[in-house]
């Protein structure tokens, strides 16, 4: 009897062992899975994240996290004696920036610096927030858009819905010029509201800025093109300005240059390299009919579809032929029954949709943008281009 209760007893304690073992085990698992799923195997502070706030683990947040290890020199205060303040994600998220980088209150929307990995900004972050004055960094690489005092405290009074921090670089400008609305929404899906360019560039756009504020009755749907052109130009002469040029002018200048694009094939039988994106086919049901649409996005592979492209939708995608064969960008063209409506623009780099243009610089209609939407998520992309 003493001997069956004694293998009892240790059949016991073994199970207990390897309960504690199994646990353990999968403690392990689940710790290595959420800190490669987040792109941050190798984070201390992710690891002590996972003690105390787990649910900031996670792919939304990772890019953020990696920038704060990586500048883990910048930190004020030791992570070790972060309280997480708040219910969302997001919001704990902001605390921990807070207490690891801020001395003082941060304007809402330069969070969007940890939320979408903008390494290129984080030390206008870091200088902010503790105590920096941004008037001292104007004409800096950081900081190289020419703003007076008055502007950079407008920059820092932005509202939280703000998309980002160019865009409200560009924002601030055109208030300061006195743009209207309609051209604000434009001017934020151009190349310009996404990209900040050394300081003598800066002070150019800066004047074209201000030469589109003070043209208020031009059309909206030139400002892209008008954009395009205007690279198109600095290219062929550096010392090209903006100063003392009617709109009539430029204009007929695009005009001109958009004919001769229609005409040139530099790049005739070029045959592009493929970005590694999903063409998709989707069928939409036409409401109180039994017909059903046909949705297609695919990329544009050859110079000479893409002739055929601009050709369609009277806009100046041809001029993109260098940078998608150099991998620069991707072009894929949104059809409806076979029929192009939309032109998208992706930049391969950075995994972002830079433009979406229908007709003669159209923006998208709704059921459009929602098409392209499902395609980005399909393809892990953002929308970069503004809808603010």
């Amino acid at each position: 009897m003493a001997n069956r209760e004694k293998r009892l007893l240790r059949e016991i304690q073994a199970e207990r062992q390897r309960a504690i073992i199994d646990k353990a085990f999968k403690q392990t698992s689940e710790k290595n899975f959420l800190l490669r799923s987040a792109g941050l195997s190798n984070s201390s502070l992710a690891e002590m994240l996972l003690k105390k706030c787990s649910k900031l683990v996670c792919i939304k947040y990772g890019a953020g996290i990696g920038l704060l290890e990586k500048y883990k020199h910048k930190w004020i205060r030791p992570a070790s004696n972060w309280v997480p303040r708040g219910k969302g994600g997001d919001s704990l998220f902001i605390s921990l920036v807070n207490h690891l980088m801020a001395k003082y209150p941060m304007p809402k929307f330069l969070y969007c610096i940890f939320f979408k990995g903008l390494e290129q900004h984080f030390g206008l972050f870091a200088h902010i927030a503790q105590g920096g004055s941004l008037f001292k960094m104007v004409g800096t690489d950081m900081m190289p858009v020419p703003l007076t005092r008055r502007l950079c405290h407008e920059f820092i009074s932005l509202p939280a819905e703000t998309p980002g921090i160019i865009q409200g670089l560009r924002m601030v400008q055109m208030n300061c010029y006195g743009g209207t609305h309609k051209l604000k929404k434009a001017l934020l899906n151009t190349s310009i509201a996404r990209a900040l360019y050394s300081k003598e560039d800066e002070i150019f756009w800066d004047i074209a800025i201000k030469w589109f504020c003070d043209n208020p009755m031009l059309d909206t749907t030139h400002i892209n093109p008008l954009i395009d052109y205007i690279n198109h130009c600095r290219a062929e002469n550096p010392d090209f300005s903006m100063k003392g040029r009617s709109a009539v002018a430029m204009l007929n200048g695009m005009h001109e240059w958009h004919n001769v694009l229609s005409k040139i094939r530099r790049l005739k039988g070029v045959e592009f390299k493929p970005a590694g994106l999903e063409a998709v086919k989707w069928t939409y049901k036409v409401s109180d009919k039994p017909a059903r649409d046909e949705w297609t996005i695919t990329e544009i592979l050859s110079s000479k579809e893409l002739s055929a492209e601009g050709t369609a939708l009277r806009h100046c995608v041809y001029s993109y032929a260098r940078s998608i064969a150099e991998g620069r960008c991707s072009i894929w063209s949104v059809r409806k029954n076979d029929e192009r409506m939309i032109t998208i623009e992706v930049n391969n780099k950075s995994k972002e949709i830079w433009q979406a243009r229908g007709f003669c610089n159209r923006s998208p209609k709704p059921f459009e943008e929602s098409v392209i939407r499902r395609w980005a998520a399909l393809n892990n992309l953002r929308m970069a281009y503004s809808i603010w």
